[in-house]
């Protein structure tokens, strides 16, 4: 055995394989996040603050689209973990759900094409400069792309499931570097309807990557026949509608901000929020990106029974994850004026501190929630996302009507974290800790 091969097997002994998931997701955002905030300069210096607002809006409905998922990914990744735990063969339930996705997905590209008009006239009504055909036209060619984008990205979730959660970190990279090169052509030459070809350019690199990535995928399964198999079916979706409920509940919650505030928000404030929201996801997915690799890390030691180790990772990487967004916010308040400088120069927009301070109190709140959601949903466990985040969806909506309209951006996140501190910021962690109770009694009867 070669120094190399040796020095790589120790390496993978000693580092637990979730850090190398969420070391390699780290690497390929740092250099996702610096090609973004050179995007983001491109498009505001190509587009101006009128067309970017509305990019900005369309963009900002990629959380919905997402929900055309139904919830399959999720629940394809934990039967996957599943079957890795038991070593039984898993590939059928990848070929089952590719073959379902197809008909999803040229389901809901149709009635997108059909209500279209209809639905870009009521989200793009205060933009009078741009014709009913045009609205409808980037509303329908975003929306396409990004239906197409959330079916092809369970390959994502399978290589999460697989440990091999590195692939799907390295090759959003390569879509965002694809990104600036669509952007910079668009932005850069004297190309008609800019705003439609820099949404193109925006979505469709990652769209094909990870169809082209779903492909990969298939191909290394078994060359065994394609065909629908009813008992996977009621498998897959059985989960699979908890998971999308759960979904629905949380982009009324978490995506909604977006479509209030394009009745009520002036064009500087969406692109204030906008910019800011985009800076701290940044942040927020290197913490993420630790959850997302804990996934598959919760669903197999709890299968194997290990409760005291998963007590230790939820405690740790909840104050592992508030501690790094503390230390985020103060350097924002510090940097946000050279940022702002460096990402939009042409718009001379100002971030007050206070709004810096508000949304990252918000991502605090996020990052204790979503450890706990994480553990739920690793387990498939959703009873409590099916009684309190539909609580928590109308506590934001209402929330969020009723201050916009008097405090515009401010009033998003003070609905945002009073639908957190009313629901589940309390009720999530309850229900795991519950949970992990009676497992921990029931093996001690065993025993």
């Amino acid at each position: 055995m070669s120094a190399f091969s040796q020095a790589s097997k120790i390496f993978k002994e000693k580092v637990p394989i979730h850090l190398i998931v969420a070391g390699s997701a780290w690497i390929s955002r740092i250099i996702t996040a610096g090609i973004n905030l050179i995007s983001l300069r491109i498009l505001t210096d190509g587009l101006g603050t009128q067309n970017y607002s509305v990019f900005a809006l369309i963009t900002g409905l990629m959380g919905w689209y997402l929900l055309v998922d139904l919830g399959m990914g999720a629940s394809l990744q934990n039967y996957i973990s599943e079957l890795r735990a038991k070593g039984q063969d898993y590939y059928k339930y990848i070929k089952n759900v590719t073959l379902l996705s197809l008909g999803v997905g040229l389901i809901f590209i149709l009635a997108l094409y059909i209500f279209s008009p209809f639905l870009s006239g009521i989200f793009l009504k205060q933009f009078n400069f741009l014709s009913d055909t045009e609205k409808s036209h980037v509303f329908f060619i975003a929306g396409a792309l990004y239906v197409v984008f959330t079916l092809a990205s369970v390959s994502y979730k399978i290589w999460y499931a697989e440990m091999k959660g590195y692939l799907s970190n390295i090759l959003p990279a390569v879509a965002s570097i694809i990104t600036l090169i669509g952007i910079s052509i668009v932005s850069y030459t004297d190309i008609a309807d800019k705003l439609f070809w820099s949404l193109v350019a925006f979505i469709g690199p990652t769209s094909l990557i990870a169809a082209i990535s779903l492909w990969y995928c298939l191909s290394k399964a078994p060359k065994s026949s394609w065909k629908i198999d009813k008992n996977i079916i009621k498998n897959i979706y059985g989960r699979g509608f908890h998971f999308w409920f759960f979904a629905i509940m949380s982009a009324v919650v978490l995506q909604i901000d977006y479509i209030v505030m394009s009745q009520y928000a002036s064009s500087e404030d969406i692109v204030i929020y906008n910019i800011t929201a985009k800076i701290y996801a940044l942040v927020f997915f290197i913490y993420n990106a630790v959850l997302m690799a804990l996934w598959p890390v919760f669903t197999e030691t709890a299968t194997k029974g290990k409760w005291q180790e998963v007590k230790k990772y939820l405690k740790k990487y909840t104050l592992y994850g508030i501690l790094f967004i503390v230390v985020s916010v103060l350097g924002l308040i510090l940097l946000m004026p050279l940022l702002i400088s460096l990402v939009s120069p042409n718009l001379k927009i100002e971030v007050p501190i206070l709004f810096i301070a508000i949304m990252g109190l918000y991502y605090i709140v996020r990052v204790w929630t979503d450890t706990y959601a994480t553990f739920l949903q690793s387990m498939s466990s959703m009873k409590t996302f099916w009684i309190w985040t539909p609580l928590q969806a109308i506590c934001s909506l209402v929330l969020q009507l009723i201050f916009v309209p008097k405090y515009s951006i401010y009033g998003i996140l003070i609905g945002l974290i009073g639908s957190y501190l009313l629901t589940v910021l309390w009720a999530v962690p309850m229900s795991v800790y519950r949970i992990i109770n009676i497992k921990q009694k029931q093996v001690k009867q065993i025993d």
